[in-house]
Formats: structure tokens, sequence, C-alpha cells
């Protein structure tokens, strides 16, 4: 991302929406004459670079104000290119759909349209050029790329350390070390308390104090099983939207018969529901299934804490393995907790996508729940074990049987 002068040349810690424009760096948009250049330095600046310039020069026809140069005494010495990202472009670069090296034109916001991601895409600059930066943020601040977050992915430990001292922090996703800056006009939409990530160390301009709001995606997050109708009506809502509006899913396969005899988990942020996932239970096996989670909350953890949360719970019921059917693009997702494709070469197909049969094998749980169990633990809530329910309170009560010998007495 960077050169390895890029950090000491920041000579205070400032995140981007601070940032004030450079007087002795020219910054404008670059010219097609000036692509090959700015492409020679990029491959030798930062590692693993392999894009192509017809790449991007089809990148700069698509949308010439994405790609910058800049300029020290009327020579370039540096540059930055971005993607600007749709909403489907974000979404693919959460899920490691986005082509980085070849992007699909179909993930591109187009010229003069709000972008909803500002992807870093290449990052490279000689000597003082590197304050470049700080007039592009200045230039990010106008419309229309003032509410789009910036994301990026450092090459470098220098770049790293740039990432860090502007304000970027690190989010799950299945790209490797996806870092992302959240704007001040999202932030003060979001409306929540003061939150910095404790490896962030930012200073603002004199007299102006930057108030750091945890974007609405991470806010807290709750997990909890369904228990009523109510809770039924969520699971639905969020499935709903996810499968049936954006996977065009026929209703008929989506809801397919099996949601009264399985545990939904719950996923919120907030006060919002955010996501489920179902599981149901076969002899040997728990099968995980139907994770889903509403677009506007696809930059959370939520995800995660769900599938942990849900496999926490099978353990504590006994279960060593836990078999699931993983659309093909998210076998990637699906391993980072442990799961392995199961290894049977079954062609797996339905509703429009083909599927990856998973395997996650499990240390058997010590405190598992077993028939010698305490029985007041068997008849808890779901998930509530370590918790004394209603019926544990009712035992207190004289039994039935006495109480009618009392009062007959």
């Amino acid at each position: 991302m960077s050169r390895p002068d890029i950090a000491s040349s920041i000579k205070q810690r400032r995140e981007l929406d601070f940032l004030t424009p450079a007087v002795d760096v020219e910054v404008s948009p670059a010219t097609l004459a000036e692509l090959p250049a700015m492409v020679d330095m990029a491959v030798r600046s930062i590692p693993g670079v392999n894009v192509k310039l017809a790449t991007v020069e089809r990148i700069h026809r698509i949308d010439p104000s994405s790609i910058f140069a800049f300029r020290v005494n009327g020579i370039v010495k540096g540059g930055i290119a971005f993607l600007y990202l749709n909403a489907a472009g974000l979404d693919a670069l959460i899920l490691d759909e986005l082509d980085i090296s070849n992007p699909q034109f179909r993930f591109l916001a187009r010229p003069g349209e709000e972008p909803a991601a500002l992807y870093v895409w290449a990052l490279a600059a000689q000597g003082r050029a590197v304050m470049g930066c700080a007039t592009i943020a200045a230039m990010m601040r106008e419309a229309p790329y003032s509410r789009a977050d910036y994301y990026a992915q450092p090459a470098t430990k220098d770049g790293l350390r740039f990432s860090k001292q502007v304000g970027l922090w690190r989010i799950p996703s299945l790209q490797r070390d996806l870092w992302t800056y959240r704007r001040l006009l999202n932030r003060a939409a979001d409306g929540q308390a003061q939150a910095k990530p404790q490896d962030i160390s930012v200073t603002a301009p004199a007299g102006r104090k930057p108030e750091w709001r945890q974007p609405q995606s991470e806010r807290a997050t709750t997990i909890r099983i369904a228990r009523d109708v109510q809770d039924l009506m969520l699971v639905s809502s969020i499935r709903s939207a996810v499968y049936l509006a954006e996977q065009n899913c026929p209703y008929a396969e989506e809801f397919d018969g099996n949601d009264l005899v399985a545990a939904h988990f719950i996923g919120f942020i907030g006060d919002e529901p955010a996501a489920c996932l179902r599981a149901r239970f076969f002899a040997d096996f728990a099968k995980v299934e139907r994770l889903a989670v509403r677009r506007q909350f696809r930059r959370s953890t939520i995800a995660f804490k769900l599938v942990r949360a849900c496999v926490k719970y099978l353990k504590r019921k006994g279960y060593t393995r836990i078999y699931g059917q993983a659309q093909d693009r998210l076998v990637d997702f699906w391993a980072r907790f442990g799961a392995k494709p199961l290894g049977h070469n079954r062609r797996l197909v339905f509703s429009d996508y083909s599927y990856t049969e998973m395997l996650l094998e499990l240390e058997r749980d010590g405190d598992a729940i077993t028939i010698d169990t305490d029985p007041y633990v068997i008849i808890r809530p779901e998930g509530e074990w370590d918790t004394p329910g209603v019926l544990d309170r009712s035992a207190i009560r004289p039994l039935a049987a006495q109480a009618r010998e009392l009062s007959a007495a």
C-alpha cells in the first residue's frame, strides 16, 4: 500500500477526515499518458501487485477521477487509485468476491454516483509526495464521496502503520487483512457513545477533538435462542429479506417445513434483529444452516458471533460433529471455525446454488448435558442451563397432594 517513507513523513498522527491539503504537492486526476509510469511505480513499491496496465486504463476510462497523480515540481512522484464501489461491490469486497486485480464492472459506482465505499486500490509515493494523501482526504470530504467509508488492505509494515495513524482499523471479513475508516458524517449519524479502538492513536487539529463513535454495525451485540412465535417472526423476516428478496429463492424452498423442529439463533445489534441461524439435531451430529445477515449489518461481526454461539450451544448438548452445506463461495467463511470439506465429492445443487458439504469436528465438552446431569438442569430453557429456571423455583412450593391434605385437615 505504501513506500517505507510514508509513515515517517506524517509528523503528526491525524485521522483522514481532519487532514488539510498539502501546499507543495500538486494533486489532480492522472492523465492517460501518466498511467504507465504510475503502474510501474506501484509494482515496484507494493509487494504482490499484479494489476495490468490495461486494467488500470479500463478503470480510468470508466471514471478518470478515480486515479490521482501526486506531482512535485511538475513531475509525477506518486499517486493513488480508488475503486468506487456500489453497495453490491462493498458486499463483494467483504465476502472476497471482488476480483481486486481485474474489478468487475457491476461492482463499481457510476461516475458522479455516490459510492458505498472508497477502496484504496493502490497507493505509492516518493519522498514528500506522500503528503498528497492529505489533499486527497480533503477532496474526498466533498460530494459525492463524503459519506463513503474508506477500505484498504495494507501490503507492508509501513502501510499498516500509516493506516493506523490516519484512523483505519481492522474488520472481520473473508478478505485478508481488510481495514476500514468510518467517516465523520457517518459517525454523527450513528449517534453512538464515543469508542476508539485501543491500537489507534490520533490527534486532531487545534481546537478540534475527534469523536470516535461506533458505527451502527458495531453496536453492542446480543445472541438469543428463539422461544416464542414473535421470535420466529423475526427469523422469518430476516430470512425473507436475505433469501427471498436478494437471492430470489422461492418461498417453499426457503421455508422448508423444518423450522418448527429446530433451534433458531437470533443476533441483535443494539435493539435491531440483524441475523439468524438454524440448527437441527440428528443421532450423532447436528446440522447448522440458514445463516442470514441483513445487508446493512454485513460489515459487523454478528455472523461470526452467531456461529460461535451456536457451536458452543451444540457442544453443551454433547455434539462433537457439526455438519453443514455451505455455498461454494462461503467455504472459506466456515473454514474459519475449523470446518473442512467432508470429502464425499457428492454434487449438491439446490435453489440455484452449488454447495459444499462441510464437517466441524469438536472436542467433547466436559460439561455436556447427559442423562446423569442434574434433572433440574435438563428441564431449564434451552441454552440457559446454568441459570435456575421457573421450574427450579416451583420446587419450593408444597406438593399438590400435600396441599390438598392440609386443606382437608
